[in-house]
Parts: C-alpha cells; structure tokens; sequence
C-alpha cells in the first residue's frame, strides 16, 4: 500500500494523569476510523521538556506516512499547549529518527528539537548502515550525525 490519504486519518490527544511533575499524555491516530497507532509522552513542567515515550504504529500500517503526519500532529498540539518545552526522544531505529527529522525539515516541528543533548539512540551494527543511506535525503542542516550511534541519556530522563 502507498501512503495513506491525509483526509482518511483523524487524532485523538488526551491528558491522561497530571502529578505534581508531569502531565502523562497520549495521542493517538485512526486511519479510516480504526486506531493504527499511538504516541505516549509525558511534559515535565519543571524543566519545559516534551519527553516522547513509546510511538507505535501497527505492523500492517508503517511505510504509509503515518508516522510523519503524526508528527505534524504532535508539532500543532506542542506549540498550542506546551510552548517553550524542547522535546526529547529516544530512536530505536534509524527510520524513526528519519521521519522525526523529516518533519523538523518541514516546518512541524521547531528545529531546537534537534538539538543532540536531547536524542538518544539505541543501536545496532546493521542500523548505523540503514541511517548513512536515510541521512542523505534530508536537506543537509537536518541529517544529525554521520554514524548513527548510541549516545548519551539526558539525565532528566532518568527521573
């Protein structure tokens, strides 16, 4: 399947729990009325940070765009409700720090975002190849490093 009609998809933002640090979020994406995906993540007002948690989209459902409108999506509710709060996020894969960019490059997303002190990578031998072919369709100021590694955890992010 190609990508997916932008009329066909709709969101769900929902404020699931505040505590005295965090507001817990959720935000989740339909594609012709069927849930297909969805993005945990938590704003930690204390120190104005948007921290990403889990992002999934159905098997059946990737390769489709999803993953970039979703992004769209969470830039309008990050400069609507939370702004002023960078945005941190742990890759998995070098596909989803691809489209995460991709979306920087495009305007959704403010471009401190891309700041390194704010990205973490888990990794493999196999992905550090994947991200050299990904990195070089990105306009050249959004490609982040040349070798996809791990990196350093913020220290926010072990509370």
């Amino acid at each position: 399947m190609g990508k997916v009609d932008a009329r066909n998809i709709s969101f769900n933002f929902i404020e699931k729990d505040k505590d005295m640090l965090y507001d817990y979020c959720e935000l989740q994406v339909f594609f012709s009325g069927v849930q297909v995906g969805q993005m945990d993540f938590r704003v930690d007002h204390d120190d104005s940070y948007l921290i990403i948690g889990r992002f999934d989209i159905k098997p059946e459902y990737r390769n489709m765009g999803i993953g970039q409108l979703f992004y769209k999506e969470l830039g309008r509710i990050h400069g609507q409700n939370y702004p002023g709060h960078a945005i941190s996020r742990t890759f998995e894969n070098p596909i989803a720090e691809y489209s995460f960019r991709k979306a920087v490059s495009l305007g959704w997303i403010d471009d401190s975002t891309l700041d390194e002190g704010n990205i973490d990578r888990i990794t493999n031998k196999e992905r550090k190849e994947l991200w050299t072919d990904l990195r070089q369709k990105l306009p050249e100021q959004y490609r982040g490093p040349e070798v996809w590694a791990k990196s350093k955890r913020l220290l926010r992010q072990r509370r």
